[in-house]
């Protein structure tokens, strides 16, 4: 990603979010502006969400109607230009579209945390880890989309290690690391990909003895290098649920939830003690 480019799926919601404000200043409705433009109102509210991003005779239509000064419509068309871009992950599969949105976020975060429940983060896992839980969790899945998967989330790592990210706390329950799959070797590779992590990272674990906790789910929360969209939060989901994304107020709530796991979390100096106790119990091959 070069400098100031906060790649795709960042720049569409700063270019929505940019285009929603220039309407409500300008005194239009959203309906007011699709009937002189001639489109459903639909349309511009998938604009503003960054649902489609518009094309750029589009775009300076908008700016036109708004009157946008001239130098604020050229910013306004570099941000759809580079929400326009090919994501690293394009040409790699057909991934659902909350999983572009979560590499998106990730490619653009100066800051992640994650919490995970039931598995080890997909930043950290081995590429054989990766491959048991993409088999486990969808039986029927081919053998040539595991493979996509397992190369999806070792790019992950190399985009996200080698960029603009200067932090990444992972919190880890403790049943995701009891139930690990595979064999003592495949357990120990991964549980000494958590010993050395990258630099940036630092790793707690959530151990049984902590009792209760409010995160009944997994997620990952994302600071981003802008005063606009300063922050995202990705929250997985369940059989019966999607996952989504939540910006803006809703942050705040997770942020509450994370100081509540770190406080009952094992300290990073406690979590490599652990591990390395795990690791014991583990015989070798």
């Amino acid at each position: 990603m070069t400098p100031g480019d906060d790649g795709p799926v960042l720049s569409g919601w700063l270019l929505g979010n940019a285009l929603a404000n220039a309407r409500k200043a300008s005194g239009e409705s959203v309906t007011s502006i699709a009937r002189d433009l001639g489109v459903h109102p639909q349309t511009v509210r998938r604009w503003e969400n960054a649902e489609v991003t518009p094309s750029v005779l589009v775009l300076r239509g908008l700016c036109a109607h708004y009157g946008v000064p001239s130098d604020k419509q050229d910013e306004l068309e570099e941000l759809r230009e580079r929400a326009s871009r090919p994501g690293w992950w394009n040409g790699s599969g057909d991934w659902p579209d909350a999983t572009a949105e979560l590499l998106g976020m990730e490619m653009a975060a100066v800051r992640i945390r994650a919490w995970d429940l039931t598995a080890i983060p997909g930043l950290l896992q081995t590429p054989e880890y990766a491959r048991q839980v993409i088999q486990a969790v969808d039986p029927s899945v081919s053998p040539p989309r595991v493979d996509s998967g397992v190369e999806l989330r070792m790019g992950r790592q190399a985009e996200v290690f080698g960029g603009a990210v200067r932090e990444a706390v992972f919190m880890i329950d403790e049943s995701a690391l009891a139930r690990m799959p595979g064999g003592p070797a495949l357990r120990r590779a991964q549980i000494a990909r958590l010993l050395v992590p990258p630099p940036a990272v630092t790793i707690q674990v959530m151990p049984f003895s902590a009792g209760p906790h409010p995160a009944l789910g997994s997620f990952m929360a994302f600071d981003f290098d802008s005063e606009v969209i300063s922050a995202g939060v990705f929250v997985e989901g369940s059989v019966t649920g999607r996952s989504r994304v939540e910006t803006g107020a809703a942050v705040a709530r997770y942020e509450q939830v994370w100081a509540w796991l770190q406080a009952k979390a094992l300290t990073p100096k406690q979590t490599t003690e652990f591990l390395e106790k795990m690791m014991e119990r583990i015989a070798p091959q």
